[in-house]
């Protein structure tokens, strides 16, 4: 009797979703914080969870199970980042001050300015990850190969300023290349021109919306739709933050909302089987690319997606279990 009362209580911290979902947020966290000096302890973490989701197995609805099977995959996904990401800031802390040779490949575009300026993330031979800004035609390098200097990026200068080293954090960076420093020196340049310019394609359209509204309107527009803000005031950025409304100006899942309610009213399609409604897939996959696969839209669509997926073949997919597995895509 022991036993089994001892069985449902630990059943309880995973059937409810109330205890369950925030024990797990917290040791996902928890391996978050803990992976980078702390990896035996994170192991001993994740081994006594799993040995917790066995011996309450028996009382945990079989839909539970996989979310629960799914988080114990995460932290570990998790912690392998975590180490991954170390190693990788270990290996360019060394290399900081010193000039050496790289070959470096294009990975994504962090922002851009309305100068023709981009600030893009490259990535080594060796896998490590480096931030440089490009001016002009050089946003179409795809690979660089010479001899470069990294630099230790730059901390806010004023309190609540700009904090390029954290900012670069999060993207697993850790150094960034002066293309104009002295030291530096390209032997060899990839050019790769895109099918469709993505600059070319918004800023025919700012001007098409110039001609019909004012310019302040034409930026706003712009903003709110596809995330362009740099044409936007400082001034109308620091009311939107006072408003709690600086989230509207980040494309995000109300953006995804904003953009697929009035295809699906327009065109009927709620009303209509779920072929129709797969039918939106490429434009979807267009409005992301339009704007740079921001990681709010991104995270939108492929819930949408599978949600339409898990519907059209029958599959008996909870959210939650939807959601998991959409953060282990992004992990």
């Amino acid at each position: 009797m022991k036993l089994l009362f001892q069985q449902r209580i630990i059943a309880l911290l995973f059937n409810v979703e109330r205890y369950g979902l925030k024990s797990g947020c917290f040791l996902l966290c928890l391996i978050t914080f803990l992976a980078r000096y702390y990896s035996v302890i994170c192991l001993f973490i994740i081994f006594f969870y799993s040995i917790l989701l066995i011996f309450a197995s028996s009382f945990i609805l079989r839909k539970n199970r996989l979310f629960y099977l799914g988080l114990i995959c995460l932290l570990l996904i998790q912690m392998w980042r975590i180490l991954y990401a170390n190693a990788q800031s270990q290996v360019i802390r060394q290399h900081i001050g010193h000039t050496i040779n790289l070959e470096l490949t294009a990975q994504n575009t962090l922002f851009q300015t309305d100068k023709e300026r981009e600030f893009k993330i490259y990535r080594s031979q060796n896998g490590v990850k480096l931030a440089l800004w490009l001016d002009g035609e050089q946003k179409y390098w795809s690979k660089i190969s010479g001899n470069f200097r990294p630099q230790v990026p730059q901390a806010a200068r004023n309190p609540g300023g700009f904090n390029q080293k954290s900012y670069l954090s999060n993207h697993n960076c850790y150094a960034v290349l002066d293309l104009k420093d002295n030291n530096t020196s390209i032997n060899q340049v990839t050019i790769r021109m895109p099918i469709l310019d993505r600059n070319k394609l918004l800023t025919d359209f700012q001007n098409n919306l110039r001609s019909s509204f004012d310019m302040k309107t034409a930026n706003f527009l712009l903003g709110l739709c596809f995330g362009r803000t740099e044409n936007l005031s400082p001034d109308l950025k620091q009311d939107f933050r006072n408003l709690g409304l600086s989230h509207l100006l980040a494309v995000s899942g109300f953006h995804f909302d904003l953009f697929l309610l009035p295809l699906l009213e327009g065109f009927n399609l709620k009303k209509r089987n779920l072929k129709m409604q797969l039918l939106l897939l490429p434009l979807i996959l267009f409005y992301n690319w339009l704007c740079a696969y921001p990681i709010g839209l991104v995270r939108a669509s492929l819930i949408y997606v599978l949600i339409l997926l898990s519907r059209y073949y029958g599959l008996d997919f909870s959210r939650k279990n939807i959601l998991l597995t959409v953060m282990q895509l992004f992990y």
